[in-house]
């Protein structure tokens, strides 16, 4: 039902005006009160009109279901190389996300200034979380230590890797063709001397161009992009001592 629908409706519910009975006339200072049967009246007009209100705004939001968001997950595909020479404990420290792309809405960028968030379009948890997993998934299986520990493992690792993601958002500037933006910025420490030693230190970006500006692109986009950005992580710590 329209707005001016239920309004004539309201008025045609409404009751009909009766003529008021005639008001005693007040001598001196006292105040004049409507009979209670007027009183009556009058409270009932207002909670027809209060009713029918609440109907027309309850009827409002039944036009269907709430639209729920769409959610992804970045998943690269794993190389079928693995490195042969795999030694030693690599333990995954902390994997942050800076805080304008930290939360589940995918981030779009519109021009040189304004950047979107898309509350419809989602990632399935925050990204640090589902980063830092695909990361120990990638260095478990292809990389070369022998062995990767996850935060808050018992086991003793003479090397920890720290991430912190700068860049995680879609380039869908109109003068551009689109594009997946990811730059993460790694750290390994060697915590074996009383005073940690930084040993690696190496940011890796990627653009990847995307055949559309839409969240399933994007996200398409973004495995490509940490694919080969933790295939050249994996090249660099190789260099590493790990005995």
């Amino acid at each position: 039902m329209s707005i001016p629908d239920t309004l004539v409706a309201l008025i045609i519910v409404s009751p009909t005006k009766t003529p008021s009975p005639t008001l005693p006339l007040i001598r001196g200072g006292g105040s004049c009160k409507s009979p209670p049967r007027m009183r009556g009246r009058f409270r009932g007009g207002v909670q027809t009109f209060i009713f029918m209100l609440a109907l027309l705004l309850g009827g409002c939001s039944l036009g269907g279901p709430t639209p729920q968001p769409n959610r992804y997950a970045i998943e690269p595909v794993l190389p079928t190389a693995v490195s042969t020479e795999r030694a030693g404990t690599l333990r995954i420290g902390s994997v942050q996300v800076a805080a304008g792309f930290a939360g589940e809405q995918l981030v779009y960028r519109l021009d040189d200034v304004r950047f979107e968030q898309d509350f419809y379009e989602r990632f399935i948890s925050e990204p640090a979380a589902m980063l830092g997993e695909r990361l120990a998934i990638w260095l478990e299986t292809t990389g070369p230590f022998e062995m990767v520990t996850r935060t808050g493992s018992s086991s003793v690792a003479p090397h920890v890797l720290e991430a912190l993601v700068t860049e995680l958002y879609g380039d869908f500037r109109p003068e551009q063709p689109p594009a997946a933006v990811m730059q993460i910025q790694f750290t390994v420490l060697d915590i074996r001397p009383i005073r940690p030693r930084l040993v690696l230190e190496r940011g890796i970006a990627r653009r990847v161009a995307i055949d559309e500006a839409s969240a399933a692109a994007l996200v398409r986009g973004y495995n490509r992009a940490l694919g080969e950005i933790l295939g050249e992580l994996a090249a660099e710590m190789t260099k590493l001592p790990r005995r």
